[in-house]
């Protein structure tokens, strides 16, 4: 049960702009910590030098904070990829934030002091450090990925009902109607390579840097194919524009095709679009859910 809830989805580190307030807010509240609740025997400090301490220990909390959450996942993007990113993960990831705060803070502390640095100092440090901050990350991950997995397994039940009567109203639709497949032409940003397929063929298409994805289905074939080309996603829904029912910008890297949905499920890291087996799942972001409950219906009432 433990190792299930570990190994469960958990949400990766968010877009930049969260990224960058994190640190900030974590130095404030360090800073002001130390303060006003004079641990360390910092109350046995003059005034203005206890405040002086405390604020440079936010300020180291404020650096390692920074360099973690705002760089690393930038430069090293597969280990933060949101479809491998655990409970474990984030766990493991907040210790190794504390560990590089206790580090940066028993250097601060050396500095401070106008004493060399010593292996004893590192271990005065640790304790309390690693004690203070282990025990709440552990308990505000496992309590936020309950909240987060329950508000989403929520909004997808609620989705569900929509993409059941969706395919129901299709195959009504295709039974009593024979129509010529239609087709849609993609092509790179320089206009060198064009590629062109049904629409119903499209699975869907996802950002990748500076190119764009394809995931798209091949008669006879046992899995998706997929094709990368060097364009932006703002580019693809302007060739997409002319099928405004039939494809929808779910996510800010991902376009997907409405009638290749076939389950909504939902945890911690969000709703999920499940388009079949061995298929990866596309995410939708909960400001585009309404414009996808909005499709789903508008099948049903086709």
């Amino acid at each position: 049960m433990l190792l299930k809830k570990l190994l469960a989805p958990y949400p990766a580190v968010g877009h930049k702009g969260s990224r960058y307030l994190l640190p900030v807010l974590a130095g404030f509240f360090v800073g002001f910590f130390l303060w006003l609740f004079e641990p360390f025997q910092m109350g046995e400090l003059p005034q203005d030098q206890r405040f002086f301490q405390s604020m440079a220990y936010g300020l180291v909390t404020f650096v390692a904070v920074l360099f973690n959450v705002g760089f690393l996942p930038d430069l090293f993007p597969v280990i933060f990829r949101s479809k491998t990113w655990t409970v474990l993960s984030e766990i493991l990831f907040e210790v190794y934030n504390v560990l590089c705060i206790t580090v940066g803070n028993a250097f601060m502390h050396a500095y401070l002091m106008h004493e060399p640095f010593r292996f004893e100092v590192l271990q005065a440090f640790f304790l309390p450090t690693f004690s203070i901050g282990f025990f709440p990350v552990v308990f505000y991950v496992l309590y936020r990925q309950i909240v987060l997995e329950k508000e989403n397994i929520a909004i997808s039940n609620d989705i569900q009902p929509l993409v059941v009567h969706h395919l129901e109203a299709e195959k009504v639709h295709t039974s009593h109607i024979i129509e010529t497949p239609q087709t849609i032409t993609l092509s790179s940003e320089d206009g060198k390579e064009e590629f062109t397929l049904p629409v119903d063929d499209v699975l869907f298409l996802e950002s990748a840097a500076n190119y764009v994805e394809l995931v798209y289905i091949v008669l006879n074939a046992d899995k998706p194919k997929k094709m990368l080309f060097r364009n932006t996603m703002k580019n693809i829904e302007t060739m997409l524009s002319a099928y405004p029912q039939v494809f929808l910008r779910c996510h800010r890297s991902f376009i997907v095709n409405i009638e290749q949905i076939k389950q909504v499920k939902g945890n911690s890291q969000g709703v999920n679009l499940m388009l079949g087996e061995g298929i990866d799942y596309v995410p939708v972001s909960r400001t585009n859910i309404p414009r996808l409950k909005e499709l789903l219906g508008e099948g049903e009432l086709a």
